[in-house]
């Protein structure tokens, strides 16, 4: 079932009581939203496009876009599977930890630096 609360005071505390993370999306570039999702602890499944797998890595699960069929069977296996749920949330928090505001300014100020020289 699906459950529609209206406005959260804390939504870090209703991604980390999520059984999964859901992001069916044609068009992202850097969506940190599973990425909180996965500092959670909560599992990711993402469409197979964009930056999404790039991203997500080993760490999350995937389906083709648009194709509910995959999307259903995805979330479903996962959800039944205790042991492959749990796995994907520990990898999640292992990936996401690499994607930091600070390393996010490294890189940036990195690229500028060899750009002027």
């Amino acid at each position: 079932s699906v459950l529609r609360p209206g406005a959260v005071a804390a939504p870090e505390d209703w991604l980390a009581a999520s059984d999964a993370f859901v992001l069916p999306s044609h068009a992202e570039g850097l969506p940190n939203v599973f990425l909180e999702a996965m500092a959670s602890g909560t599992p990711a499944v993402l469409a197979r496009s964009t930056s999404l797998p790039e991203v997500g890595g080993d760490a999350a699960h995937y389906f083709s876009p648009g194709d509910v069929g995959e999307l259903a069977a995805v979330v479903t296996d996962l959800l039944d599977d205790d042991g492959a749920r749990l796995a994907l949330a520990q990898a999640g928090l292992e990936r996401s930890a690499s994607f930091t505001w600070d390393a996010s300014a490294r890189a940036t100020a990195g690229i500028y630096s060899s750009l002027v020289g």
